[in-house]
C-alpha cells in the first residue's frame, strides 16, 4: 500500500489459489473476501509510476507484474492455478471467472482478468471490435479493443468487454473487464484505464 499520501485503509480478500498464494503474491493488504468500505477514486488516468489516492497496490511476483485497483474492489480467489497467477479483480464478490453460473454477478459486475499466454510471439488481433485504439499496457505499446460477443462457447449470457493486449519479452499480456451488460463496460470504462495505466512490468 502506498504511502505518504492521506487515504482509507481498507481491507481486503486476498486468497489467489489457496495456499499457493501466501507463497507467492505479495498484495500489500490480506484479509477475508468481505465488502470493503468503498473510497473515492480518481477517474483519470495518471501515469503508471503515479499512486491513484484510496486504491490499493496489488503485486504479483510470479508474473512480475503490479498494477492498482479500486478500494471497493476485490481481489478474487483463484482455486485453479497454484503460482497465483493469472490474478482476477471484481467490483463486486461475484467468484472466480469462468463463473458456475451465468447468474452469478449483478448486472454492474466488472470482472478483471491479467494473464500471459504461455506461448511466444504476438497478440492476436480482434478482426470485429467495437472500437479499437492505440494505448500501453507498462510503458510497451499495446491495443485496446471494446468488444461485444454474442452468447456462446457454453455462455447463456452475452459478454460485454474492454481488452487490453500486449506484448512484453514475447508473450502477449491481456487485461480483459468482462461484464454482463454494456451499462457495466461503458460506465466502468474509466476505471478500467486507469487500472491499466497503473500497471507495470517488475522484470
Amino acid at each position: 500500500m502506498e504511502h505518504g499520501t492521506p487515504f482509507i485503509i481498507v481491507a481486503v480478500a486476498v486468497v489467489l489459489a489457496g495456499c499457493g498464494y501466501a507463497a507467492q503474491g505479495t498484495p500489500e493488504h490480506a484479509a477475508s473476501p468481505t465488502a470493503l468500505v468503498s473510497a473515492t477514486a480518481t477517474s483519470q488516468a495518471t501515469s503508471s509510476a503515479e499512486a491513484t489516492p484510496g486504491w490499493h497496490r496489488y503485486t504479483n511476483t510470479a508474473g512480475a507484474y503490479s498494477l492498482q485497483y479500486p478500494a471497493s474492489w476485490y481481489e478474487i480467489p483463484n482455486p485453479n492455478f497454484p503460482n497465483d497467477y493469472p490474478s482476477s479483480f471484481s467490483n463486486e464478490n461475484a467468484g472466480y471467472w469462468p463463473r458456475s453460473t451465468p447468474q452469478i454477478g449483478t448486472a454492474d459486475n466488472v470482472f478483471l482478468t491479467v494473464l500471459r499466454d504461455p506461448t511466444t510471439g504476438a497478440c492476436s488481433a480482434y478482426s470485429d471490435p467495437v472500437r479499437a485504439s492505440d494505448t500501453t499496457l507498462g510503458d510497451d505499446p499495446a491495443k485496446r479493443y471494446v468488444i461485444a460477443s454474442p452468447p456462446g462457447f457454453g455462455n447463456p449470457d452475452p459478454s460485454y468487454r474492454i481488452l487490453i493486449e500486449g506484448v512484453h519479452q514475447n508473450h502477449c499480456w491481456i487485461l480483459s473487464f468482462d461484464s454482463r451488460t454494456q451499462r457495466a463496460r461503458d460506465t466502468n470504462a474509466a476505471d478500467d484505464d486507469q487500472i491499466v495505466a497503473s500497471f507495470k512490468f517488475l522484470d
